[in-house]
């Protein structure tokens, strides 16, 4: 599940209230572009989407798709990881 913290954190802080507190009194620090760019890292070269966690998932949950998601989204915001090919196409 920590592949999908970028997911988890930029949700939590944009649509709950105790996400909005935590950032605005400093319990948790905004998502920022190094964040961001940390994450791409792990969002690219950690996952294959195979789908394989999804069998021993004791909560049935898909990681692929969620996977998938947070990929389309960096790369819509332009912070998809370069391949060694120097192609970063947006997805979608």
């Amino acid at each position: 599940m920590w592949k999908l913290e970028p997911l988890r954190r930029a949700y939590e802080q944009r649509f709950t209230v105790s996400g909005k507190l935590k950032a605005a009194i400093g319990m948790q620090k905004p998502i920022d572009d190094a964040d961001l760019e940390h994450w791409s890292k792990i969002v690219y070269y950690a996952c294959t989407m195979c789908n394989k966690c999804a069998m021993v998932c004791p909560m049935g949950i898909q990681m692929g798709p969620l996977i998938h998601d947070v990929r389309t989204a960096m790369s819509n915001a332009g912070l998809c990881s370069r391949r060694p090919d120097g192609c970063c196409q947006q997805a979608g």
